[in-house]
């Protein structure tokens, strides 16, 4: 009966965050090239496809000889570079900076998964300050990036005012500006143009190692994160 309780709990949250990753695709597009992803690992001649599950249900899912859910979840913008919102890093961040753990799997057309542990390399702040507008505030957020080893870390900072819905980049990130189409209800639609704050990916695997590569490939939804 645990075990039946056990594979329903897992079945209950591969659906869920299956749904969450389709809603997020469907409500969100934009007129620049961009595309929704997930992550693959190639690592020693070897490809693993990233499961968002987590260590312990990928581990119980795969020891029960069938494959976990991987499904695309990370938006990727390609403008001269690939950029993703800083809120959106963090399984890049770990899988670039070589925090994961692999599940080697042999499936028909790659050889296993690959999972983020829970002390991540990446962490979050946010401070608010106020302005000189009485009652105003700005919300400053810093994202650090830590390595597996030594002190050196990485720094994106950057501002939101909520009265004006404006951004500010203030440290290793940009001011980008895409026109997004949204989905208000089936065969409706609006198209508008928004600011962003994003950082560029290639900045991110410099920090952690320059020998790194990624490669999107748009008809597998996959980025490849290739150890060369």
């Amino acid at each position: 009966m645990e075990t039946n309780r056990g594979k329903g709990a897992m079945r209950t949250v591969m659906v869920s965050l299956l749904g969450v990753a389709m809603g997020f695709f469907f409500f969100f597009s934009c007129e620049t090239e961009n595309l929704v992803v997930n992550l693959a690992l190639k690592k020693q001649g070897k490809t693993y496809v990233f499961s968002k599950l987590g260590s312990f249900i990928t581990k119980t899912t795969l020891d029960n000889n069938e494959s976990p859910s991987v499904f695309p979840f990370v938006q990727i913008f390609n403008d001269d570079g690939l950029f993703v919102s800083p809120d959106h890093i963090e399984e890049i961040v770990n899988t670039v900076g070589g925090n994961y753990e692999l599940f080697p799997f042999e499936e028909k057309s790659y050889d296993g998964y690959f999972t983020a542990p829970k002390n991540s390399l990446y962490s979050s702040n946010n401070v608010n300050r106020s302005t000189e507008v009485v009652g105003e505030q700005i919300r400053e957020t810093t994202i650090t990036l830590n390595k597996l080893e030594g002190t050196q870390v990485y720094e994106i900072v950057y501002e939101y005012n909520p009265a004006s819905g404006e951004f500010k980049a203030i440290k290793n990130c940009k001011e980008k500006s895409f026109w997004i189409t949204r989905s208000i209800q089936p065969g409706e639609t609006t198209t508008s143009s928004e600011d962003f704050i994003m950082v560029n990916l290639n900045e991110i695997v410099t920090f952690y190692d320059s020998n790194l590569e990624l490669k999107l490939n748009t008809e597998e939804q996959l980025l490849y994160i290739i150890a060369n």
